[in-house]
């Protein structure tokens, strides 16, 4: 069985949905390879900035608030 009963609960086992792992890139036919633009660091832009104050042109920083329960 796939089941197991315990005292707070039950546990099942089931099958995950199927998956695909690209093996070698070249082999695989072009029409199902996807365009992308560039992807930018921002993590990265941020982390300079704080660093030298510097500001990249082409860039914006902004901070917002949130409010937070518990």
């Amino acid at each position: 069985t796939n089941e197991i009963n315990t005292s707070i609960g039950k546990w099942k086992v089931a099958m995950n949905p199927l998956s695909c792992d690209v093996v070698d890139i070249d082999k695989v036919p072009m029409e199902y390879h996807i365009k992308q633009e560039d992807k930018i660091d921002k993590k990265g832009l941020i982390a300079h900035y704080k660093e030298t104050g510097e500001i990249i042109n082409g860039v914006q920083f902004k901070q917002e608030q949130g409010i937070r329960f518990r």
